[in-house]
């Protein structure tokens, strides 16, 4: 008895009475209600699990989608770090040909030098030794 009084507050929410209703009438629209209430959380239940399962798709796909962003990310920077390398050993290379060069003619300038200096350094040798 106590449960189809507290029945009736919650059939007048849903637009239902159960004035002038005879018990049995009550009864059926509390059955009714409990039937109502029970779909309704099973509706409710599934859409819970569906927004579920599409936020968790939704975070694969993001995780995905981060994935393939740093992967992307990842292959520029190696492609640059080889470029950069290769950059830096033709940038060596020239250099290395630059201080050769250099160190070649510094080479020739001191031994033309030497030359001048040992055929003048012959002829004073002579000059002292010979008469």
């Amino acid at each position: 008895m106590e449960l189809l009084s507290s029945l009736k507050e919650p059939l007048s929410l849903l637009g239902r009475s159960s004035e002038g209703k005879g018990f049995d009438g009550g009864t059926v629209q509390g059955l009714e209600l409990v039937k109502d209430l029970a779909e309704l959380e099973n509706e409710l239940a599934k859409k819970l699990d569906e927004a579920h399962w599409s936020a968790e798709q939704r975070i694969a796909g993001a995780k995905e989608e981060a994935q393939r962003i740093l992967d992307a990310a990842d292959a520029e920077v190696r492609q640059m770090a080889d470029r950069l390398n290769a950059q830096i050993a033709k940038e060596s290379e020239r250099y290395a040909e630059e201080a050769r060069a250099q160190g070649e003619a510094e080479g020739r300038r001191i031994r033309q030098q030497a030359d001048s200096s040992i055929e003048q350094a012959v002829e004073y040798v002579l000059s002292e030794v010979l008469p």
